[in-house]
């Protein structure tokens, strides 16, 4: 029986990539911010594909399209997909491609991936430049889920809270003191901290926009003079804003993150993770 839902949803993508001329999608399971866990607004391979696993990535081109995930769900994605022409990869099973080979193999010259460079690792797409660019293959940033996901969950909102000092041990201000502190070692003068569970610690602060965590979705930039928490700040209760400027942190829309690292002095060494931050950003960052 063919599933119906799936073959609308992939239709409606090629459309898309269609007319933004992206031969390939890539669409990886991640936020934002790297994070394995994600909340429904961030599920995007589940929507097109219905698998529902932590770990995947789904690749989609204008005739075929595949999934590649890990031991783990090989049996769960065989049913969540059943009904569809999407092909299940069996990461790490003899003979089976990697997914950089396998679009190696479909690619052709002067065609293009698509990816959402706010949800694609830096290091992915690093390392797919290096290997496509002796191709003429191109790799474009482009939201194109967007346009099709019309009833689409609204970006998590829990309220951010504090957790006192007696179970975190040191002051929002003596962690930053130590991360400065570090930077100075290696060389850098500033950081955007992206990992949500990294923010968390760092600012002594919970909240609970993805389930069975304690995190919440938002950045901070440190410089050796500023601190900057990039969050909504109607969700964060009125303790949690104080203790924030008694700590030396202003609050900063989430959204303004870009124009932030943008207002940056020049020049600045900044250090990065390029495992943990997403592309768009690490291009900001450059």
């Amino acid at each position: 029986m063919v599933n119906q839902k799936i073959q609308d949803r992939l239709a409606a993508l090629r459309a898309v990539m269609k007319k933004n001329g992206v031969d390939w999608y890539m669409v990886p399971t991640a936020d934002f911010h790297n994070s394995e866990y994600v909340d429904a607004y961030f599920k995007v391979r589940e929507y097109l594909c219905n698998f529902s696993g932590s770990n995947g990535t789904l690749i989609v081109g204008m005739d075929e399209a595949g999934l590649w995930t890990d031991g783990r769900y090989f049996i769960q994605a065989e049913r969540q997909m059943a009904g569809s022409e999407i092909v299940l990869y069996r990461m790490k099973e003899k003979g089976v491609p990697t997914i950089q080979e396998f679009l190696l193999s479909r690619l052709k010259e002067g065609e293009v991936l698509g990816i959402d460079g706010m949800v694609t690792a830096a290091e992915t797409v690093l390392d797919m430049e290096t290997a496509f660019s002796a191709q003429g293959i191109g790799i474009r940033s482009e939201d194109l889920i967007t346009p099709i996901w019309t009833d689409r969950p609204a970006i998590p909102q829990s309220p951010v809270y504090l957790l006192p000092e007696q179970y975190t041990g040191l002051s929002a201000a003596e962690k930053i003191a130590q991360v400065r502190s570090r930077l100075k070692e290696n060389g850098a003068d500033a950081m955007a901290v992206t990992r949500l569970d990294s923010i968390a610690w760092l600012l002594n602060l919970r909240a609970s926009d993805v389930v069975y965590n304690t995190s919440f979705v938002s950045y901070v930039l440190l410089t050796q003079e500023t601190a900057v928490l990039y969050v909504d700040s109607s969700r964060v209760s009125e303790e949690a804003m104080d203790y924030l400027k008694k700590n030396g942190v202003a609050v900063w829309p989430y959204g303004e993150i870009l124009d932030g690292i943008a207002a940056i002095d020049v020049p600045t060494v900044m250090l990065v993770s390029v495992e943990n931050v997403n592309y768009r950003l690490y291009l900001a960052m450059e």
